[in-house]
């Protein structure tokens, strides 16, 4: 998938340019969940307990380590929005981690599992729930 990605064999679709905002309201909204994205953001970034659990695996150097951990996140069948972005932290943290270690395998492996979770679970959840473009790009209208 890496090199599909590096070779330009990937079609992504443009987003859509940023619109003024039509009134005062709307600015308020958008400026409150700004707000709460940032201390939702922060509050996961210094959460000592994911932090330290993420730095136990990097150090367990462990291959199958992301098929393991999306068992455990979606052992119960449950799959939200909630889930699919704190997982994508969680993952994005371990691949930096790794690649500092200097664990490149490891991290190749960790982004390959990654992504092809992605095609065959998460991708047709998120499409059913109309999807990251079509949301936005429904906006622009």
């Amino acid at each position: 998938m890496v090199n599909m990605i590096k070779g330009g064999n990937v079609s992504v679709p443009r987003l859509p340019d940023v619109q003024p905002l039509p009134n005062v309201q709307h600015q308020k909204l958008l400026d409150q969940l700004a707000q709460s994205v940032k201390v939702i953001g922060d509050k996961l970034n210094e959460e000592q307990n994911l932090n330290h659990q993420i730095d136990g695996l990097v150090r367990l150097g462990d291959r199958k380590i992301f098929s393991r951990l999306v068992e455990g996140v979606f052992s119960d069948g449950l799959i939200n929005w909630g889930r699919i972005i704190v997982l994508y932290y969680a993952v994005g943290k371990l691949a930096v981690k790794m690649v500092l270690a200097n664990m490149p395998t490891v991290f190749s492996e960790l982004l390959d599992s990654c992504l092809d979770f992605f095609r065959r679970k998460l991708l047709v959840w998120i499409c059913n729930m109309g999807g990251w473009v079509r949301r936005s790009a429904a906006f622009q209208r």
